[in-house]
């Protein structure tokens, strides 16, 4: 998935207090930028309340308060109870998501989501004092939010979550991939760099290479620009 807001995925998992005592959390993800969008902790089960609220947090947190989503986004989880009940599918639907469900432990499980849980319970839950149920679950929004600001990905290149948005943001907003700086011409000519000036990147530029095509007896410059990001 190499685009944000395609697929999404989630799942529950459970931290054990030092007391005895259990916390439950479920969240979401998205595929593509790996940014936890809406988390829910409970001393209880994830009940499909706890599931549709997940849904609409999520679908707040990417497009604010909405009715539905602008594009289809699947919804990736397993069969647990919150999931698979029939409110949330209704819920989900309205919604503008697709749900899809697989089997515990098989080849189309959810990986992406599976390999979080390893990531979070490694780097937040195990480094990190848990008394009781209060204390950890007053420790959850720090986490989540050290995770998505500075938590780096080797899938992101190395990035957290929202450095890899922020430079999925500044590429869409570039003259170059919005197709501003194509240039239509009988011959090849010289390509100056203030061709760039108003791109906003804030990325080192090493050079253009230009290319001339043949199409319909018309010459096409195309500009192919490489940047060191």
């Amino acid at each position: 998935m190499n685009r944000s807001n395609r697929r999404w995925c989630s799942d529950a998992f459970e931290i054990a207090c030092w007391n005895g005592e259990r916390v439950r959390v479920a969240f979401s993800l998205d595929c593509c930028d790996r940014e936890v969008m809406s988390y829910v902790g409970t001393t209880g089960g994830i009940s499909g309340d706890l599931v549709r609220d997940l849904m609409a947090e999520a679908v707040e947190a990417r497009f604010g308060l909405v009715d539905k989503v602008p594009a289809p986004i699947q919804w990736l989880s397993d069969n647990g109870p919150g999931y698979v009940a029939h409110e949330t599918q209704r819920f989900a639907r309205m919604m503008g998501l697709e749900v899809c469900t697989t089997p515990f432990y098989s080849p189309e499980s959810n990986g992406m989501a599976e390999s979080f849980v390893k990531t979070f319970k490694r780097d937040y839950v195990h480094m990190n004092s848990l008394p009781d149920a209060v204390t950890v679950l007053a420790q959850l929004p720090t986490w989540f939010e050290d995770y998505n600001e500075n938590h780096p990905h080797k899938g992101l290149k190395m990035k957290s979550p929202r450095e890899y948005q922020r430079k999925q943001l500044k590429l869409e907003q570039c003259p170059v991939n919005q197709g501003q700086l194509q240039l239509q011409s009988k011959y090849l000519v010289p390509l100056q760099t203030n061709l760039l000036r108003d791109c906003n990147l804030c990325i080192h530029f090493t050079g253009i290479l230009s290319v001339l095509r043949h199409t319909n007896n018309r010459h096409i410059l195309h500009i192919i620009v490489k940047f060191n990001t």
